[in-house]
């Protein structure tokens, strides 16, 4: 390839790095060793339309320790099969963008982050070209001027590839619900919706995902429009849109319809709490019904009547070293041997699961369990969680329910 070079760095790397830490255009270095980008000066690379690029062609633990001020201010390569984390940023801002595997080990993906509004900021790989967030398509209301992400797809295509990003810190009222941002790529002519779901929160480095699209040039964050009804609005505040509970729905029959209801069941935990949008994008067409019974959990009511010895202690802190709330201990679950402990993440994913808890030793310690869809022994990271619980003392009488938050604390 002509105006290009290769160098491989194995031992000798953060030395190597430290003397060599600006990449001219058409410069690669391949990194075959793990490095720690906290003990380096700044990485950085030509931004041109043939970029200088850090390279990597091994998977994930090959660095560490990025953070606003050491990560790569340019341009990342990445070749083969593995997931990948591109460690980049603008130099005083780490903005990391992720991929799934490709399916192909022959891939070569690239990535920047580009500070500045898209309208006015250059993307150098594609001719300089800019992106007006006023070219938006689809479902896309607006795009944010904060930056970009250059998306180069060097070899294959990176359709389907899951991409996550780490939002940066967003302005405007468009940008104020968390529920209808969605990841956006740039398609050569307009913003296109990437994501089928919102964020978690609207504060600077949480995550939002999509799934790539064949031709995307470059990735940002959007807002979508609602197009199910009367507009963004949640009178209840229970994460809802009221066009999505309708406004003659009453499930518990108090008097006032689920969408100015807090509590649509009656059943003294709010909406909110009951995992009725775990993508967060106000419609509730993926609730949580932990008992499969085809009821969500928000429309369904808890039977407490008959739970009262039943106590759960809702902290679970593996890492502390009291043994006491190293596990989620349930008091009195020994009286009900025929039980079936199961436990999901924020966004409704299964993470644990177990028949005859406190049996044998058979407790949730923080990690996943073998009958999920992440496999058995997974360290879950810090959070809130959803717990239910199915139980009963022998099998002449009926299955009672008891469900709730518990609150992971690692460290």
């Amino acid at each position: 390839m002509k105006n290009k070079f290769i160098i491989g760095i194995f031992l000798f790397l953060t030395s190597f790095i430290e003397a060599q830490s600006y990449l001219a255009s058409g410069t690669e270095i391949g990194i075959f060793g793990p490095v720690s980008f906290g003990t380096s000066v700044p990485w950085v690379t030509a931004r041109t339309a043939i970029p200088g690029y850090f390279s990597w062609t091994i998977g994930s633990g090959n660095y560490t320790n990025t953070d606003d001020n050491h990560h790569v201010n340019g341009y990342v390569k990445k070749y083969g099969p593995e997931p990948f984390v591109f460690p980049v940023g603008s130099g005083t801002d780490l903005r990391t963008l992720s991929i799934s595997a490709p399916s192909d080990p022959s891939d070569v993906y690239a990535v920047a982050w580009i500070s500045g509004d898209p309208t006015s900021t250059a993307d150098p790989t594609n001719d300089n070209a800019l992106h007006p967030v006023t070219a938006v398509t689809g479902q896309v209301l607006a795009v944010s001027t904060v930056g970009q992400w250059d998306w180069q797809a060097i070899r294959g295509t990176g359709e389907g590839l899951t991409i996550t990003v780490s939002m940066p810190l967003l302005s405007g009222g468009d940008f104020s619900d968390e529920r209808v941002l969605r990841l956006v790529g740039w398609n050569g002519t307009a913003w296109e919706n990437l994501g089928n779901g919102g964020a978690v929160a609207i504060t600077e480095n949480t995550s939002l995902s999509g799934r790539m699209k064949a031709g995307i040039q470059a990735l940002g964050i959007g807002v979508i429009k609602d197009t199910s009804g009367p507009g963004l609005i949640d009178s209840d505040n229970d994460g809802l849109l009221d066009s999505a509970e309708g406004l003659t729905s009453d499930t518990d029959n108090d008097g006032i319809p689920n969408y100015l209801d807090s509590d649509d069941d009656g059943d003294e935990i709010p909406t909110k709490d009951e995992n009725a949008d775990p993508n967060r994008n106000g419609i509730p067409d993926d609730a949580l019904d932990s008992d499969k019974n085809g009821v969500p959990d928000y429309l369904q009511p808890n039977d407490s009547s008959s739970s009262d010895d039943l106590i759960v202690y809702n902290a679970v802190a593996p890492d502390g070293g009291n043994p006491l709330n190293a596990v989620l201990t349930i008091e009195n679950i020994e009286n009900y041997p025929d039980n079936t402990v199961m436990v999901f993440d924020r966004w409704g994913n299964k993470v644990y699961e177990t028949y005859g808890y406190n049996q044998n030793g058979n407790v949730f310690s923080g990690e996943t369990s073998g009958n999920t869809r992440y496999g058995n022994g997974v360290r879950l990271n810090q959070d809130t969680y959803f717990y239910t619980i199915q139980y009963r003392k022998n099998t002449t009488e009926s299955y009672r329910k008891l469900a709730g938050y518990l609150y992971l604390k690692r460290g």
